[in-house]
């Protein structure tokens, strides 16, 4: 093979080997987004089978705003995700830090969608 071949064989080869890399990570995050949209929509019906995010607005009984209180659920999420990454022990054992992370996110979403509600 000359070494223009093979130099042509080389980048091919590479590209492959890169779109093969960016395939399972996009994949591992649709996966993930779509793990997140599940949990969302038991959670909801659970807390909250009647309004989207209602359970969010009964924090307007005590005066704060619907985005203030899924908030503070959010920060109680990241204290027990850095409380699990220092090594502190875990008590609550059906709660995995990959479930902790899941609701992390979904948190963050529901403070943005109450936020975008809000304005």
């Amino acid at each position: 093979m000359d070494k223009e071949k093979y130099r042509r064989w080389a980048e091919e080869r590479e590209s492959i080997i890169q779109n093969s890399k960016e395939e399972k990570q996009m994949s591992c995050f649709q996966s993930t987004l779509e793990e997140m949209r599940r949990i969302h929509e038991r959670k909801n019906h659970d807390y909250s089978p009647n309004a989207e995010f209602g359970n969010f607005h009964e924090s307007l009984r005590v005066n704060i705003p619907p985005h203030i209180g899924a908030f503070i659920r959010l920060q109680d999420k990241y204290t027990r995700i850095c409380n699990l990454l220092s090594g502190a022990e875990q008590q609550v054992k059906d709660e995995t830090i990959y479930d902790t992370l899941i609701d992390l996110a979904n948190y963050a979403i529901i403070v943005y969608c109450l936020m975008r509600k809000e304005d």
